[in-house]
This record gives C-alpha cells, sequence and structure tokens, in this order.
C-alpha cells in the first residue's frame, strides 16, 4: 500500500496539466476533514456519495480507514456520516452499493478471517435501516495478496476488483467475478471460468 503512495505522489510531481480555475471545486468542511480523504463514489442514486477517510484517530496515534456516505440535500453536500455497523479497527474503504441499495461491498484490510491483506467484504441493508451480516467474500474472490476497489454493475451480477495476486501482469490488475446460478441453493459470486 505504501508503494501506491509513493506512485500517486510522484504522479503529482511530475503532471504538468492543470485545470482552469473553478473547474475543480472542494466540497467543503462539509463532507472534508484535516486527513486524508479519497476513494469517492456515487451512490446507487445520484445524491449520495460513499467514500474513504482517515479522519478516526487509534490510540496509538496512526489513523484508520473508514468508509463515509453524505446526501446531496437541495444544493449541497450534508454532513459526512460514517458507516458506525461496518467501520471497525481494521481499515476499510473503497465501497460500492447495488443498485437497489440493499448490498455493501466494501475492502476491509488485516482483519483476522481475512485471506489476505486486503479482502472485499459483502453487508446487507436490515429492516432496521443498518447495515449487518458483514461477510468475507470467501476464496472464490479474494487471494492470499491484495484485494480491493469493488464495482458492481448496476444489474448486481458482475463484479469488478482490483487484485495484485498471482498471475497479474502490473503492480496491480482489473479482475472481475460474475453471479453463476445457486450452489446450495444460494447465489454466489463467482470467478468466471471462460
Amino acid at each position: 500500500m505504501d508503494f501506491y503512495y509513493k506512485l500517486v505522489a510522484y504522479r503529482k510531481d511530475i503532471d504538468t496539466l492543470r485545470p482552469p480555475q473553478s473547474v475543480l471545486i472542494n466540497m467543503g468542511g462539509y463532507i472534508n476533514s484535516d486527513k486524508e480523504d479519497y476513494g469517492p463514489t456515487v451512490g446507487n442514486v445520484d445524491d449520495m456519495i460513499l467514500f474513504t477517510s482517515k479522519r478516526n484517530e487509534h490510540y496509538d496515534k496512526t489513523y484508520n480507514e473508514d468508509l463515509f456516505y453524505s446526501y446531496k440535500v437541495e444544493s449541497y453536500w450534508d454532513s459526512a456520516q460514517p458507516f458506525t455497523s461496518i467501520n471497525s479497527e481494521f481499515n476499510e474503504g473503497s465501497a460500492c452499493l447495488s443498485l437497489d441499495g440493499k448490498f455493501l461491498y466494501f475492502s476491509r484490510c488485516n482483519a483476522p478471517d481475512g485471506l489476505g491483506n486486503c479482502d472485499l467484504y459483502v453487508a446487507t441493508l436490515k429492516a432496521d435501516s443498518t447495515w449487518g451480516d458483514v461477510k468475507n467474500l470467501g476464496p472464490n474472490i479474494n487471494s492470499s495478496g491484495w484485494d480491493s476497489h469493488p464495482s458492481l454493475t448496476h444489474q448486481g451480477d458482475t463484479l469488478f476488483f482490483a487484485s495484485n495476486r498471482v498471475g497479474t501482469f502490473g503492480l496491480s490488475d482489473i479482475f472481475y467475478a460474475v453471479k453463476n446460478s445457486r450452489v446450495n441453493g444460494k447465489k454466489h459470486l463467482m470467478p468466471d471460468q471462460s
């Protein structure tokens, strides 16, 4: 992960393209904090964003990556709120929602149930509008390496993600998994075998 941040910093040093003023607009204090905020994605509706932030400090003065969301109210974005039932002592980030808003896919790093240093998880929206039933997507999706940045198709049948698993062409590559028919009576995301 440190190597990725070094690449981003290097790109900033060599990037000479500067957009005209007022093209880029900071989202302000309701969204941004004085720590790193990144990885934005539009929710299942255009007036919702999800993003990762390092605004939560651990007892040892390190910062935890957590998931936040905000809704657009009229012409402004409301205060960012944490996914309290998803965020943990581990690092969560890079989330996406299913089109129906019932499933939240995200990455979690360094968790004891992980197969690699970062894995993909899914949480289900419960009847009381909280997120629960958090599950690791398992070995058919996750590898012993780094798996992150999920993106779900609108149909909900294909999950794209980044991974540095064995067999990649670069430092990380884009992979996808498709939902197969039924396995033991339940739908599962499975790698495409074609």
